[in-house]
C-alpha cells in the first residue's frame, strides 16, 4: 500500500544505501511496477539484508550503525516535545496509506508502522520484530511551516500557516529575495505575533547611530538575529523581508515595546534608507515610547501625542551630519534615527512642539543627538525632550526591531 513518496520517505532513506534505491526505483519503473506491487519485493530485501547483518554480528539486534539520528536543527516546539504522536502525525500518515499503531509485529502485520510512545521514535515492522529508525517528531516536524526543510517566507507566514499556535523562539525563513533559508528569531506573542527580528542594537553604544551606513544603507551582516542575546546586531532579514508593520521592543521584556503600521507594503528597510526618503505615515497600534526600557527618570520618556512614525525622520530642520549615508543637509532634526518617532517638520514642526512641551519630540534606532560631537550624543538609541534636549533621554537599554 505504499506510494513511492512514502517509500521513499519511510523505508530507503533509513536503512537502504540510496544509490541502491534509486537502481530498484529506476528498474520498477522500467517494468510498470509502482511501490505497491513491489511491497512484498522490499520486505524480502530488507529482511535477507538484515538478516545478513545479524548472521555478520551473531545477534538479532539492529547495529546501531544503521540507525540514522535525522533530527532537525530548529527547536520542537512545546506541544511536539509532549505529544510526538500527535493527531497531525497519524493524518499525514493516513494519507500516505501507512498502517499505524499496530499493536504487535509479527508475520501478520510486515510493513506496519508507529511511534513508539516509549522511546519516541518511529517504528517499522519487518514481519518478526520493530526496527527503530528516525524520532517520531522528524516526521511530524518536517511537515510544519518554519523548519528547514519547510521554511516559512516570513515569521508571519510561519504564524499564518500554523494557525497562531506556536511560540516565540527561532525559525527557518526563505523568503522569496533570498538565494537559501536562514534562521531568524520570530516574536510569535507580542502584539498579535509574527514579527521577524532584523536588528538588535545595544543601549548607550555609538556603533548602530545614524553615521553608520555599513549596516542600516549596506546591510552588512554582524551578530546573531536568531536569538535575544544583548549585542549589536543585523541579519539578512533586514535586506530581504517585506512588510508593513515596524516593532521596536525591549530585548528581556516583550511589554515594553512600541508598534505601528503603514498603510503600505515596502520591499525592504534598506530601500528606504538608500532612498533618503522621510516616511512618516505609520500608525501606531501597538505600546509606546513611555513604556519601552530606558533608564533613568520616567517623567522624560512621555511622547508627545501627534508624532509620526517610520524612517529617516526629524523633529526639527537641523542637519548636521549625515544620516546612513544620506548627505549633510538632510535635514535630521534633534535624533534623526533610521527607525522611530517624531515630530514631522513637514507639518510645522515649531507650533507642534509649543503645543507639546514636555514630551519626546524625536526618538529612534540608528540616530543620535544634535551634531553628535560628545560621547552621550552619539548614542544609537536617542531621544529628544523638548526644551530638555537629550540630558534625561539618552541612557537605554537595548532593543530589537521587527517587522511583520
Amino acid at each position: 500500500g505504499y506510494t513511492m513518496a512514502a517509500g521513499s520517505d519511510v523505508c530507503p532513506r533509513f536503512l537502504f544505501p540510496r544509490l541502491f534505491y534509486r537502481l530498484f526505483a529506476f528498474h520498477s519503473r522500467q517494468q510498470g511496477y509502482t511501490m505497491a506491487a513491489g511491497r512484498t519485493v522490499i520486505h524480502v530485501l530488507l529482511f535477507g539484508f538484515l538478516a545478513v547483518a545479524a548472521a555478520a554480528t551473531g545477534s538479532s539486534s539492529i547495529p546501531q550503525s544503521l540507525v540514522v539520528d535525522t533530527s532537525p536543527t530548529s527547536v520542537l516546539t512545546v506541544e511536539q516535545a509532549q505529544s510526538p504522536c500527535g493527531e497531525s502525525f497519524e493524518n499525514d500518515a493516513k494519507k500516505s496509506n501507512l498502517t499505524l499503531f499496530v499493536e504487535t509485529c509479527n508475520s501478520n502485520s510486515p510493513g506496519g508502522m508507529r511511534c513508539a510512545k516509549t522511546s519516541k521514535r518511529f517504528e517499522y515492522c519487518n514481519g518478526h520484530h520493530w526496527l527503530s529508525m528516525c524520532p517520531c517528531s522528524y516526521h511530524l516536524q518536517e511537515k510544519q511551516a518554519g523548519t528547514r526543510v519547510n521554511p516559512g517566507r516570513s515569521c508571519n507566514d510561519i504564524f499564518i500557516k500554523r494557525d497562531g499556535r506556536v511560540k516565540s523562539g527561532p525559525y527557518w525563513i526563505a523568503p522569496i529575495s533570498s538565494a537559501y533559508p536562514f534562521l531568524v528569531f520570530c516574536d510569535m506573542e507580542t502584539a498579535g505575533g509574527g514579527w521577524t527580528l532584523v536588528a538588535k542594537v545595544k543601549g548607550n553604544d555609538p556603533l548602530m547611530n545614524r553615521q553608520n551606513t555599513a549596516q542600516w544603507r549596506d546591510g552588512r551582516l554582524i551578530g546573531h538575529t536568531h536569538n535575544l542575546n544583548d549585542e549589536n546586531a543585523l541579519g539578512l532579514a533586514y535586506s530581504v523581508v517585506s512588510f508593513r508593520d515596524v516593532m521596536i521592543r525591549s530585548l528581556t521584556n516583550p511589554q515594553k515595546h512600541l508598534a505601528w503600521r503603514h498603510p503600505v507594503t515596502f520591499r525592504n528597510i534598506p530601500s528606504i534608507v538608500k532612498s533618503c526618503t522621510r516616511v512618516a505615515n505609520g500608525v501606531k497600534i501597538s505600546g509606546s515610547i513611555y513604556q519601552l526600557d530606558y533608564k533613568g527618570n520616567p517623567v522624560y520618556h512621555k511622547g508627545c501625542t501627534e508624532l509620526a512614525y517610520g524612517f529617516m525622520g526629524g523633529d526639527w530642520s537641523f542637519a548636521q551630519t549625515t544620516v546612513a549615508g544620506c548627505p549633510k543637509g538632510y535635514k535630521h532634526g534633534h535624533v534623526g534615527a533610521v527607525i522611530g518617532a517624531f515630530l514631522d517638520p513637514s507639518s510645522g514642526d515649531r507650533s507642534k512642539a509649543g503645543q507639546n512641551v514636555n514630551c519626546i519630540a524625536d526618538f529612534g534606532v540608528g540616530g543620535g543627538y544634535h551634531d553628535m560631537n560628545v560621547a552621550n550624543e552619539q548614542y544609537a538609541i536617542m531621544a529628544n525632550w523638548w526644551n530638555k534636549g537629550n540630558t534625561q533621554t539618552n541612557s537605554w537599554n537595548s532593543h530589537a526591531v521587527f517587522v511583520r
